[in-house]
């Protein structure tokens, strides 16, 4: 039973060692300019933010006309309302030659 634990311990050992190394994993090897705060953004993130919403507001514009345009009832669902229409009115008729040939016969 003592392998067992001591691999065990060896297998979380690793993991807590896994586990304080992955944040180091993303930093970056450039050294932080000096002279001014780092939470103030560079003039090229400023003029990437700038092209990032005018792209943004270009694609919300598009989004906001393509709604518009599939909102209103398309070809199909009106050639299908007429459809309706023509049928109820052919069974009417139907329904009303019917009657009269029943009658002429009777």
């Amino acid at each position: 039973m003592t392998k067992f634990y001591r691999e065990v311990s060896v297998l979380i050992l690793m993991i807590c060692l896994v586990g304080l190394t992955l944040p180091c994993v993303g930093m970056s090897a450039e050294p932080v300019s000096k002279g001014r705060p780092e939470s103030l953004p560079s003039r090229e993130m400023i003029r990437i933010n700038a092209d990032l919403e005018r792209q943004v507001k270009h694609l919300k514009a598009e989004v906001a006309a393509q709604r518009k345009e599939l909102s209103g009832p398309g070809m199909t669902e009106v050639i299908g309302g007429i459809g309706y229409i023509v049928g109820i009115f052919g069974v009417l008729g139907w329904r009303a030659a019917r009657k009269k040939s029943i009658n002429v016969a009777g």
